[in-house]
C-alpha cells in the first residue's frame, strides 16, 4: 500500500508545471489613457493596440493614439518575443532597438506582462501590461530609471469583439 502510495505521489511530482502563457494579451485592444512628454500631460480618447500571444510567443502588432493636441498617432514597428515554459520573455526581433536576438527582456507570470527593454546604454523601455478582469492596463514609461521620463502611457483598454464592438 505504501508503495502505491509512494508511486502515485513521485508521478505527480514528477509532472511539469503550467506553462505561461501571453494568449490573455492575444487581440485588438481600444480604450483612453494619459500620455506624458517631460512636463505635460495630454488625455488620449483613442488607444488601440494589436497583440499576438499564446504559450510560446507574444508579439507587439501594431497600435495607434489619438492624444489631446498631438494629433492622430500610428505606430507600426513589429516585435516579437518568444515565450518559455518558465514565463521568461525572449527577444527574437524587431526594428527601432537595441536589444540582441535572444537577450531576456521580461516574464509572463499569470494575466501580467513586464517587461524592461533597453533603449540605449542609459535608457530602457518599462512596460507592464496586466490584465483586471475584461480590462487591458498597459503601463509604459520610458527614459533613464529614477529620472523623469522622456515619455509615459497609462491605457485602460477593452478587447474588440462580439461583446465590444
Amino acid at each position: 500500500m505504501i508503495r502505491i502510495v509512494l508511486t502515485l505521489l513521485s508521478f505527480f511530482i514528477s509532472l511539469p508545471g503550467h506553462a505561461e502563457s501571453a494568449d490573455f494579451i492575444d487581440g485588438t485592444w481600444f480604450g483612453k489613457g494619459v500620455f506624458q512628454m517631460g512636463n505635460s500631460f495630454v488625455n488620449c480618447s483613442d488607444v488601440m493596440m494589436k497583440f499576438s500571444g499564446n504559450s510560446q510567443v507574444f508579439v507587439v502588432r501594431e497600435a495607434s493614439m489619438t492624444c489631446d493636441g498631438l494629433g492622430p498617432q500610428k505606430f507600426t514597428e513589429v516585435d516579437t518575443f518568444s515565450l518559455a515554459a518558465n514565463g521568461d520573455l525572449i527577444f527574437q526581433n524587431g526594428v527601432a532597438t537595441v536589444i540582441k536576438t535572444g537577450t531576456k527582456v521580461g516574464r509572463v507570470v499569470g494575466a501580467r506582462l513586464t517587461m524592461l527593454n533597453p533603449i540605449d546604454e542609459k535608457k530602457v523601455d518599462d512596460i507592464d501590461i496586466r490584465l483586471a478582469g475584461d480590462t487591458l492596463v498597459y503601463v509604459q514609461i520610458a527614459g533613464v530609471p529614477g529620472a523623469q521620463p522622456d515619455y509615459a502611457l497609462v491605457a485602460f483598454l477593452k478587447k474588440k469583439g462580439k461583446d465590444n464592438p
